[in-house]
């Protein structure tokens, strides 16, 4: 009796060499055998389906694909831990987790909202969780924060803190003031206004400050002193601190200057 050439089973009266076409195939290397990932049948696929088929899983029928996707598709909740069935696609969408319900989607995500009070009046206040978790102080509205900031980040603990006042100039602090002012014939350097024509005195602005110099009197050289009225005094104090601030780049500081010709010939043309 003759037998298959692959797996030796008895063949029939028409049967010649092969008892199927799958140990025909098989026999002449055309394609390969993979076991069912659901109930661990052998099967053969041609090389055409191998190279169609991206995920690598095989199965022997359809409902072997059904029960194997749907008994891997049982997760636990995060939150809760409730086991939930969820589709296989759902599984590679998005990068949080699957949830059993709204409620631990939102607890998850850190969505919704948390009863606070109010750092400067007390008064209770909702606020997202996300901003809890990121803001240490919270305020019912932009009056009260403002007030809280006047008593609480004032000195050293405002965020702009350079150091304060230093109310020692050095000991020729008074003289080269004066002759600064002479120089300048007691006019504003910035706006042109004479110092009979201001409420009030002739003010004497450090173009580089005091604070940067290791001696007080070496500040006080007349080529860095410009005699200045109070207005412009404050617009220039604020643009030196923004100036010889280390961290910031000349291309950040050019752009509020469109309107202060003269405070940028200052510090940009002046060699200190």
């Amino acid at each position: 009796m003759k037998k298959c050439a692959k797996c030796n089973k008895p063949l029939s009266s028409r049967q010649t060499k092969y008892c199927s076409l799958r140990c025909q195939r098989s026999k002449r290397g055309t394609g390969k055998e993979f076991p069912c990932l659901n109930c661990g049948k052998i099967i053969y696929r041609q090389k055409s389906i191998i190279a169609r088929n991206k995920s690598g899983e095989w199965f022997c029928s359809g409902n072997c694909k059904n029960t194997y996707k749907r008994s891997n598709s049982i997760v636990t909740c995060p939150i809760c831990g409730t086991p939930i069935y969820v589709k296989p696609h759902r599984h590679k969408r998005g990068k949080h987790p699957v949830t059993c319900s709204h409620e631990c989607k939102l607890a998850l995500l850190q969505w919704g909202k948390t009863l606070v009070y109010c750092d400067y009046c007390g008064e209770e206040i909702h606020r997202k969780n996300s901003e809890v978790q990121k803001r240490e102080h919270h305020f019912c509205n932009r009056s009260c924060m403002g007030k809280w900031q006047s008593k609480n980040k004032t000195g050293q603990n405002s965020n702009s803190w350079k150091g304060g006042y230093q109310p020692y100039y050095g000991k020729d602090w008074v003289g080269n003031r004066r002759q600064a002012k002479q120089r300048d014939n007691n006019t504003c350097q910035s706006c042109g206004a004479h110092e009979n024509s201001l409420d009030h005195t002739a003010e004497v602005h450090h173009i580089k400050p005091v604070r940067l110099f290791d001696n007080p009197n070496d500040a006080n050289q007349l080529d860095n002193l410009i005699t200045l009225c109070r207005v412009c005094h404050i617009k220039f104090d604020v643009f030196a601190r923004w100036f010889f601030d280390q961290s910031r780049r000349q291309t950040e500081i050019t752009h509020p200057l469109q309107n202060y010709g003269t405070i940028a010939r200052v510090y940009f043309d002046s060699k200190t």
